[in-house]
């Protein structure tokens, strides 16, 4: 076995772990050479290419395509995920790319949730001035975000809105989920030839790059796992799946896809819960959505008709866990915030996050005690 305990520790809380690529000095010097003159060239046979970055720079360069394929990567990720990875997206990187905050969730994913990963690679050494990588460590244990909870948080102006506009909002979306879970980064500062893999739900970015005239060389591939069906929830609106169809990158030569199965029926969710208590202390029930059993989902709490906060239904209760048969992590515990505690009486109600159902047992009446 190539993972250890430590890494599997550290993916479980993290959602990434760092670990040498033992990919040749020559194969990353290679990558290097194939693309030098190649950033911002439009005529190339790849899916795009700008002064930044080439997505796909494995149709035109073996070296990129070797280290997509890399042994150890592939090893690791089968061991972890207990199922073939599928590598079917390079990105090559010039400089830092000083992205927004995002989760590849939302570009990416897969039914069953959860099978799709990222591995970024060094291909020169980056420190702190040439841009790293950002990530959010045990961010990938929030709920996943969907169209319709952006919409519901940071409603649009108008039924009709561009794809820009949303992504806008989902930006924003991001930027408070960080502030209210308190989230802090890590830099990926690493060393040419080492490699971080991160999990589909984990908040990552660009740092910012202190030293314009520096490179930050490096290589992204995302893989997906055999046995699932692929989608773009992005371009997704409740039942209307945007289904992928990824072509693989294989060491064969083919890029062809592999034959398709078709698309699985969308699984609509089955959200039950309980809202326990709202005092002046403490608003706590839990929630779950039984046709992803182990998966944690989010709640939306309100004071009447004020939207106080999301919070992650994500806790172990042993009573849950007799009801749901799984592992029990659905609970939740919200801080009842001092304005509600101290400023007469209350309706407490709270909502299967991004959706308008109400948990059972809920709205709750709170009073402060001079009410």
């Amino acid at each position: 076995m190539l993972i250890t305990r430590e890494m599997r520790d550290q993916y479980e809380r993290d959602g990434y772990f760092i670990f040498h690529s033992e990919v040749s000095e020559a194969t990353l010097d290679s990558i290097l050479d194939d693309l030098k003159d190649k950033y911002g060239n439009a005529d190339l046979d790849v899916s795009s290419s700008d002064s930044v970055r080439i997505q796909d720079a494995w149709r035109i360069s073996s070296s990129v395509k070797a280290l997509a394929l890399s042994p150890k990567a592939l090893t690791l990720l089968e061991e972890l995920y207990d199922c073939p990875p599928l590598p079917f997206q390079t990105l090559n990187f010039r400089v830092g790319t000083e992205q927004h905050t995002h989760s590849d969730t939302m570009h990416f994913n897969s039914m069953p949730s959860g099978y799709m990963c990222g591995a970024w690679v060094a291909l020169e050494d980056i420190d702190l001035d040439n841009g790293p990588l950002v990530y959010y460590p045990g961010s990938h244990k929030l709920p996943e975000l969907t169209v319709e909870h952006i919409n519901r948080v940071f409603p649009p102006e108008s039924d009709f809105y561009t794809t820009e506009d949303l992504y806008s909002r989902y930006e924003r979306l991001i930027d408070s989920r960080i502030e209210r879970f308190e989230l802090k980064p890590e830099y990926g500062v690493l060393k040419k030839g080492e490699a971080l893999i991160w999990a589909a739900n984990l908040l990552h970015g660009g740092a910012p790059q202190n030293d314009r005239g520096r490179t930050r060389y490096s290589q992204v591939t995302h893989y997906f796992f055999q046995g699932c069906r692929y989608y773009t929830p992005l371009h997704s609106r409740g039942t209307e799946v945007h289904w992928r169809q990824p072509t693989w990158i294989t060491d064969d030569g083919a890029q062809s896809p592999l034959p398709a199965e078709p698309p699985a029926a969308y699984v609509t969710p089955n959200y039950q819960g309980f809202h326990d208590v709202a005092n002046l202390r403490v608003i706590s029930g839990w929630a779950w959505d039984s046709n992803r059993p182990n998966a944690s989902i989010g709640v939306d709490i309100y004071d009447g008709s004020i939207f106080l906060a999301t919070v992650v239904a994500g806790e172990f209760r042993p009573d849950v866990a007799q009801h749901t048969k799984d592992n029990g992590c659905h609970g939740f515990a919200y801080r009842t915030p001092s304005r509600v505690a101290s400023a007469g009486r209350h309706l407490i109600t709270v909502k299967v996050s991004g959706t308008d159902i109400v948990l059972s047992n809920s709205p709750k009446s709170i009073a402060d005690s001079s009410a």
